[in-house]
């Protein structure tokens, strides 16, 4: 149930989420009310292209390195005085844009002109517009504001490009640390594709697991397939995936040529 409960929670219709529960063998109906926070236990990605345009997601650091920086800070203590105060700065930096821009509409105007090669993952391009619209407010002094709009520029363009380069793998990838490591060893080319069985003798997982992993991978339409000829084996092989340099604006092109 819960893909129904995350439709519930986020769709954009004036029906007021309930909940029916139990309590001492009566049926209570509650009404969810205010905002809604969901706090996601797994980093199984979801299967359904209207739930993850809502969301901004990213997987967590389960890396070796990871692991050792969170176990020095476990054995610190206390939070360090300098930490605090460094927190603070930021977050009165922060709560002054918020309130300064607050009613302040982000106009792009050369949205019309923006290459966007991820068109068929269409949960992409509204989160690069939620970048470029928090970066252009974060600049709200240097920008040109008439009444209640704020315009964004090409350099919040640039800047946006360079933070999306940083989160591209974990926005689009959205997936599991070992089915990244699936996705790591398989081969560019077709040509060069190779068997579950090749793929799970290459990374020590049995051919079951590993099956789970590559359908993981087609969920996020990361890889390709297909069965051998004459013969009812499956061979994969990575997906072609645009890169940061093909997110351009089209006066970017017109100059070049």
């Amino acid at each position: 149930m819960a893909l129904p409960m995350l439709r519930s929670l986020t769709g954009q219709t004036e029906i007021e989420p309930r909940h029916l529960s139990v309590n001492d063998a009566e049926l209570l109906d509650l009404k969810i009310k205010g905002s809604r926070v969901v706090w996601f236990t797994s980093v199984k990605s979801f299967g359904d292209e209207q739930i993850r345009n809502r969301f901004i997601y990213v997987n967590p650091d389960e890396s070796p390195e990871q692991d050792e920086r969170v176990f020095e800070l476990q054995k610190k203590p206390e939070i360090e005085v300098d930490e605090i105060k460094d927190f603070k700065v930021a977050q009165a930096l922060t709560k002054k844009i918020l309130e300064e821009t607050r009613d302040l509409k982000v106009v792009i105007p050369y949205i019309d002109r923006i290459i966007w090669p991820y068109k068929d993952k269409r949960w992409l391009f509204p989160i690069f517009k939620a970048f470029l619209e928090v970066i252009t407010k974060i600049h709200y002094k240097q920008r040109k504001i008439v009444r209640d709009s704020i315009f964004s520029t090409y350099e919040d363009f640039a800047t946006t490009k360079k933070l999306w380069g940083a989160c591209l793998e974990h926005i689009i990838y959205r997936v599991s640390k070992p089915v990244k490591k699936v996705l790591d060893i398989l081969p560019e080319e077709e040509e060069y594709a190779i068997t579950k069985a090749e793929i799970a003798g290459e990374i020590g997982y049995t051919t079951t697991h590993t099956g789970r992993l590559l359908e993981e991978l087609e969920e996020a339409e990361l890889i390709n397939s297909k069965k051998q000829e004459h013969g009812r084996v499956w061979v994969f092989w990575k997906a072609k995936m645009p890169s940061i340099e093909d997110i351009k604006i089209q006066e970017e092109l017109v100059k070049i040529t």
